[in-house]
């Protein structure tokens, strides 16, 4: 008789280990068949390899089962913070509400706003605009940074996009870290949603921050969001996430539509001439727009599909980078490749439309700026604290450079947009200077060349720039203003800059559509065939040479124009004595 068989694997034991001691005994037994003969030992081996590729069937649906079980029961540690000891997944909740289906994941990371939480307070604030979403429980992702060089030189210089952060701002996220900790801590005791903070200790980026988080998520959905993306008109998930049950084969991810997104049919058509189609999901006219490449921004997405196809073995997502970064130019190729028909079924990728969602409901905020108050809507009164000394801070430098050429700004917004660029321009020169002579270089004035069509528009002769209106009066847009581009793209946004409507903007008019301002930056003259850019022709007030300057603005807590205390006027005035001899204009 053979030997006897092996034991199933025990909960502590890895499967490999009965495998391995199985292999042993098998060679055992072929060296004492050896005497036998060779016809004896081929038949022994044969079916010894019979059973071996049963025993490696039954190792891996093993090592399957072990792999799934949870991390306690492999005896390590579900880490939701620095300090903490929890040993499990949170159990599922039970009944038949959002909650019970829907967990919210809120990535968060380094931006120069922190320490303040007012940026991710205000996403956490607009998901009241999505319908049972405030009772879903919250996992926010805190992913890490990167404080000094590998050879231990600390870095001088932000890079939030990438993670890298100078000690003042590592500082201030710590502190914003413990600021969220603090609330984890106070609501744990609380009925209702849980909130969980999990600390990265490292880098991960988006992408690996979710897969992250994942660990702690006991619902069949989640709802991934950014700590710059609030909702900003209505949003109902739960008749979104019935039409993802009742297509659970077709409908894998679901993006809440943007700016960007809600022309994605015309923009795939024109761009790569790939016809996309919407389908009906239920009887009331909700509509599924295909995606043809992966968006992070705000989205439902299924928990299983996220690990076994997105985090799968094709590994289509790089650590320290965004989803859409590498797997979504991975799925354009494939489904440019094969043709939408036949690719995207195994995408499974759509944004919402239809009934409800034919408008962006999804915005963004800038983190980088700290004037960008002016766009909060829950946290405008404890987030506009600060604002009246940013904004007569402003004001003075504006009132100085008029001063100083003697002549009155075009308008205010204009003039904080040129002097905004006219200092990033001198610190760019500061910085290159102080490293020529870091370098041994000695820093020279180079000639300067003539303009190109690549030059900076400051560069154009004074005579072709203009004074144009932002005019929202035919359009009728929901936006506070005409966003900025790169180029001349509708879709390449430069970020959340824009210039609002009913105010006015120094530019040169290209003659294809296009305005071009200060800084290589484009505006549309026209939006869905309707004029958006138009002559000012004296509605933007523009003083003469010889008008006196107008008086200076004061701002009081909640953005409305104040006058300024006596106080504030002789502070202002001596600023602008300092101004004036810094030579800001």
């Amino acid at each position: 008789p053979g030997p006897a068989a092996d034991p199933p694997p025990q909960s502590h034991e890895r499967p490999s280990a009965a495998l391995t001691a199985g292999r042993g005994r098998a060679a055992g037994l072929l060296m004492r068949l050896r005497p036998h003969g060779a016809v004896t030992t081929l038949a022994a081996a044969s079916a010894l390899g019979a059973l071996g590729g049963a025993a490696w069937w039954c190792y891996q649906r093993a090592r399957r089962r072990w792999r799934s079980r949870s991390l306690s029961t492999r005896g390590r540690k579900a880490r939701l913070s620095r300090g903490s000891t929890s040993r499990s997944r949170p159990p599922p909740p039970v009944g038949n509400d959002l909650r019970s289906k829907l967990t919210v994941i809120l990535t968060t990371s380094p931006v120069g706003r922190h320490p303040s939480t007012d940026l991710i307070d205000e996403v956490i604030g607009s998901m009241q605009l999505a319908d049972d979403v405030p009772t879903c429980d919250l996992i926010i992702v805190c992913d890490g940074y990167r404080s000094a060089k590998t050879e231990g030189v600390a870095y001088t210089e932000c890079k939030y996009r990438v993670g890298i952060v100078d000690a003042a701002s590592a500082s201030n996220y710590e502190a914003y870290k413990a600021a969220l900790q603090k609330r984890a801590a106070e609501a744990a005791g609380q009925p209702g949603r849980t909130l969980q903070v999990l600390e990265l200790e490292t880098r991960h980026g988006f992408g690996f921050a979710v897969k992250a988080a994942l660990e702690h998520v006991r619902t069949k959905y989640v709802l991934v969001m950014q700590h710059d993306r609030p909702f900003t008109r209505r949003a109902d998930v739960p008749r979104v996430l019935s039409a993802m049950e009742a297509h659970p084969d077709r409908l894998k991810y679901v993006g809440m539509p943007t700016s960007t997104t809600v022309t994605h049919q015309r923009s795939v058509l024109s761009k790569y001439r790939i016809r996309i189609e919407p389908w009906q999901a239920d009887d009331k006219g909700l509509m599924m727009m295909p995606l043809i490449q992966w968006y992070d921004s705000t989205h439902i997405c299924e928990v299983e599909w996220y690990r076994r196809f997105v985090f799968g073995p094709r590994r289509l997502v790089a650590r320290g980078g965004f989803i859409e970064d590498k797997f979504g130019q991975a799925q354009l190729a494939d489904i440019r490749a094969r043709g939408v028909e036949v690719a995207h079924p195994e995408w499974g990728t759509f944004i919402v439309a239809g009934d409800g969602f034919a408008e962006p409901v999804v915005g963004h905020l800038d983190g980088r700026d700290a004037r960008n108050v002016k766009n909060f809507v829950w946290t405008a009164a404890e987030a506009g604290a600060n604002e009246a000394l940013q904004q007569q801070e402003v004001a003075s430098r504006l009132l100085a450079r008029s001063a100083m050429n003697d002549q009155a700004p075009a308008s205010w917004s204009t003039e904080a947009a040129m002097a905004a660029e006219a200092a990033r321009v001198r610190a760019e020169r500061l910085r290159r200077a102080e490293s020529d002579a870091a370098a041994g270089k000695e820093a020279s004035r180079q000639p300067e060349r003539p303009p190109t069509s690549k030059a900076s528009a400051l560069s154009l002769p004074k005579d072709v720039w203009k004074e144009y209106y932002a005019d929202n009066t035919d359009l009728k847009a929901n936006t506070p203003g005409l966003g900025f581009r790169n180029s001349k793209n509708l879709e390449d946004r430069a970020g959340g800059a824009s210039v609002e409507w009913g105010s006015t903007i120094m530019g040169v008019d290209l003659g294809d559509g296009w305005l071009r301002v200060n800084g290589d930056r484009y505006l549309p003259t026209h939006l869905s065939g309707k004029r958006v850019l138009s002559l000012a022709d004296g509605r933007g007030h523009r003083a003469s040479a010889s008008s006196p300057p107008p008086a200076l603005p004061a701002f009081s807590a909640s953005g409305a124009p104040a006058r300024p205390s006596s106080a504030a006027a002789a502070a202002i005035q001596a600023s602008l004595g300092r101004l004036a001899a810094a030579d800001l204009g």
